[in-house]
């Protein structure tokens, strides 16, 4: 029986664009050649990694010594003790000024104090180690009509072994104070499957040129395993419950927490949170540049302060149209004050509501992360010379000759097929870590 032909065509008032698509199937879609990618971000630790910022590390371990205090030195009186005119008086030396379980502290007989809140000059002449975190002290005034009477948190600065006399004996050793830092480099990893069935369709958009899905797939996967090292170095944790061997790594904001400097405010202020900034910076010896990463609220906040502040409420213009005209700027890329250079970055790991389409009302939405520019000195592995080494600087491992990312594939499908499935499967494995050098020069500030 042959099939029908039947109807050869059909009645209609008018031939529609809804016919077309529904009574005949013959209109054809035309899609944009090209994905549209809308999001990206600004890689902080990326860009250091190109500067070469970075150490490869032989061990899953990493450590790393730094002085711990100042060449000159200080002590806090634990309480309040009163003294005639020229009378000795006993002194207990205050918490946070003990070394090695409270065993070990600074005066030593002869060394000469001055009061930082009264300018009295005290000699020492008897101290007591006997009580581990409770040393005692005796100090007498060097002028005799002076009185060594201390207040409880009074800091008496060391002067050191000063008017010794004549014929003078030998002193006790002062013994420079080093702490000991240590982190992990700890694993990132993907792995992505496609079917034999997938892997042959064509989508309607390219990606690098290719209409393959595995393409636009692969290079996403790339992205967000860039993304999630960015991230993961700078919030990561150590771990200690795991259901498997693993230690975890401290980020950047784990160890300026730690080890770093922090500051809370209510508004800020060009002339005022900067002001207190550079004093707390200066104060640990920081150096003169620094980065700053703040998310979108106080990275607006500050260029909202130094639009207000520095000029006084006066737009600034900056040349540059075509047709001669001035375009309004007020978007400023650093700022110098008190000697010190800070660039200002809206760094988007901050932003929650960029990065994950979150609220953005989380922690992290009124934080800024100050980091020290350049590089810093330290001893070699010989102990003797003297080495440059990045304060910021990315730690990574490799197994025998593979590079950094290790890709490799899988499957009956792969370039190099090794399975019996009809798939392909390709895997990225990475170990990373972060160090950072000095990071009591380091500060975060919220907005309250």
């Amino acid at each position: 029986m042959a099939a029908s032909t039947i109807p050869a065509s059909f009645s209609a008032p008018q031939v529609t664009r809804y016919g077309l698509i529904n009574s005949l199937n013959v209109i054809n879609v035309t899609a944009f050649g090209e994905i549209v990618q809308k999001f990206g971000f600004t890689p902080y630790i990326g860009l250091n990694e190109l500067a070469g910022n970075e150490e490869k590390s032989d061990n899953k371990q990493v450590r790393w010594y730094e002085e711990h205090g100042r060449a000159l030195n200080f002590v806090t009186a634990a309480g309040a003790v009163s003294g005639a005119a020229g009378a000795s008086i006993t002194v207990t030396v205050g918490a946070g000024n003990y070394w090695s379980n409270g065993t070990l502290s600074l005066p030593s007989v002869g060394m000469e104090f001055r009061s930082a809140q009264t300018g009295i000059i005290t000699r020492c002449t008897a101290v007591n180690r006997t009580t581990p975190f409770a040393h005692t002290f005796s100090i007498t005034p060097i002028v005799s009509t002076q009185a060594a009477t201390v207040a409880a948190g009074e800091e008496l600065l060391s002067m050191g072994f000063y008017q010794v006399g004549g014929s003078s004996d030998v002193t006790e050793t002062i013994i420079p104070t080093v702490d000991r830092y240590s982190n992990y480099n700890t694993e990132l990893r993907w792995d992505t499957t496609l079917d034999d069935l997938a892997m042959m369709e064509k989508v309607e958009f390219s990606c690098n040129g290719s209409h393959a899905w595995f393409t636009f797939q692969q290079q996403k996967d790339e992205l967000r395993q860039y993304l999630q090292r960015e991230y993961n170095l700078m919030n990561g944790i150590q771990a200690n419950n795991l259901p498997y061997d693993e230690s975890g790594s401290d980020g950047v904001l784990a160890q300026v927490a730690a080890n770093g400097q922090t500051l809370n405010y209510s508004q800020f202020g060009t002339q005022t949170v900067m002001a207190q900034v550079d004093r707390m910076l200066s104060a640990v010896g920081a150096p003169g540049e620094y980065d700053v990463l703040a998310a979108k609220l106080p990275f607006q906040d500050m260029q909202n302060s130094i639009a207000n502040e520095i000029n006084n409420g006066a737009i600034i213009y900056a040349e540059g149209s075509p047709m001669g005209g001035y375009d309004i700027k007020a978007n400023f890329k650093s700022i110098t004050m008190y000697n010190r250079k800070l660039n200002l970055t809206n760094y988007q790991i901050f932003d929650e509501q960029f990065m994950f389409g979150a609220s953005g009302t989380g922690i992290q939405s009124n934080l800024s992360l100050w980091v020290p520019r350049g590089k810093t000195t330290g001893l070699g592995q010989d102990q003797k010379t003297q080495v440059i080494v990045p304060r910021f600087c990315l730690t990574y491992q490799k197994i025998g000759g593979a590079n950094k990312w290790h890709m490799w594939q899988s499957g009956g499908y792969a370039d190099n097929p090794n399975g019996t499935i009809a798939n392909k499967s390709y895997h990225n494995i990475a170990y990373f870590g972060i160090k950072l050098y000095g990071a009591i020069q380091y500060l975060t500030t919220y907005k309250q």
